[in-house]
């Protein structure tokens, strides 16, 4: 195993998170007449699917959105409120019918993807229009939007719902000038929603009593990252709320960052991406395992594998020479701690204890759980 020097280890309770800045999304759809409906209703929708949850965690209401269908971009929307409708907040969003059968708006039903089982769409967004586009004024490959280039078809090809661009390609590709960039807090209410769902369901086929509302005073970074979707969007939030205190590379002191949902790189998918505003190297690709990479100062067998899989990307605009490379995991330590340790001088390992009360790294008030028999 290879051995690892240990930097540092952050006690985040002990730290006041930042703000998010809003980020800008493109949505991908595959039906039209599901586009026609999303455009005429203002409104988004994202499948029972993983990739469908991890839009919801990934995107926060004062985000901008534009949708892509059939190799042009529609739209540019402002997020103003994130919801599941009841119906699907104790079901599973899947079923035999033609349409989903929660009406968008006036009957209007999309319809659903998949084939075999029909899959419906439990996460959605209302939306503010900002910018109408027309066929014409939709091309995609426009100059200065090349990191949408860049992932657009990966994406598309492997039936991704949304990837990330850079909150400046409103400006150019939309030619606003005066975008709302106004930071908000930090939320974990979404993860909450996501595991509510879930939770409802196992405990009506496992439990004498259904939990009506899954937001426990002890929730624990554990309960809101069970799944590897969950702890993607989770570290970006991470790393944003408390970048200042992570930031590990000496080139990014005193330089503005934005934070980047799944990336293209040379050599693969990069989870994360954290990269300058100022667009110079170099760019920081973050490989996220939702498992413990490393344990005391040697990786684990999961973290060689990650590291053997990340060490292999570079950035698509800087090259090896401008690309950083981390491994992100979770360990129940009991440290309060998010730890780091560093391989050399371009790769670093950050590992969280996932026994942190989410109460503590976040100060949104959340109720107790409460409970009601089966009927």
């Amino acid at each position: 195993m290879i051995p690892l020097e240990i930097v540092k280890e952050i006690k985040l309770c002990e730290i006041s998170p930042t703000q998010r800045s809003p980020k800008y999304f493109i949505v991908a759809l595959s039906d039209e007449e599901n586009l026609n409906i999303c455009r005429e209703g203002c409104i988004a929708g994202f499948p029972e699917t993983a990739n469908g949850q991890w839009a919801y965690l990934d995107i926060y209401e004062g985000d901008y959105i534009s949708f892509y269908f059939n190799g042009r971009i529609w739209d540019l929307y402002k997020v103003v409120e994130k919801f599941i409708p009841n119906k699907y907040k104790k079901n599973i969003a899947k079923g035999n019918s033609d349409r989903d059968p929660v009406p968008v708006f006036n009957e209007k039903r999309w319809n659903p993807v998949g084939n075999k089982e029909k899959i419906y769409f439990p996460f959605r967004m209302k939306l503010q229009r900002l910018k109408e586009s027309d066929f014409e004024t939709s091309m995609v490959f426009k100059s200065g939007l090349e990191r949408l280039g860049i992932n657009l078809i990966p994406r598309v090809s492997i039936k991704k719902t949304h990837f990330q661009l850079p909150l400046n390609s409103i400006t150019t590709y939309w030619g606003l000038q005066d975008i709302d960039a106004q930071k908000r807090n930090f939320s974990l209410n979404s993860f909450i929603e996501c595991s509510n769902r879930s939770q409802n369901r196992k405990s009506h086929s496992n439990s004498e009593e259904v939990i009506e509302t899954l937001v426990p005073h002890e929730l624990t970074i554990s309960t809101c990252t069970h799944l590897e979707i969950y702890l993607q969007a989770f570290y970006k939030i991470i790393f944003e709320a408390f970048w200042f205190e992570i930031n590990p590379v000496n080139e990014f002191e005193n330089r503005d960052m934005e934070y980047f949902s799944e990336q293209t790189v040379y050599g693969g998918e990069a989870d994360l991406a954290i990269v300058p505003i100022d667009n110079r190297p170099p760019e920081f690709f973050i490989e996220l395992k939702n498992k413990t990479i490393f344990s005391k100062n040697k990786l684990t067998t999961d973290g060689q594998k990650a590291f053997e899989q990340a060490v292999h990307y570079s950035s698509v605009f800087w090259g090896k020479d401008g690309t950083k490379i981390a491994i992100a995991g979770k360990q129940r330590n009991f440290s309060k701690a998010l730890s780091i340790a560093t391989l050399g001088n371009n790769f670093w390992f950050f590992q969280i204890d996932e026994s942190i009360k989410i109460k503590e790294l976040f100060s949104e008030k959340y109720t107790k759980v409460k409970l009601r028999k089966k009927v």
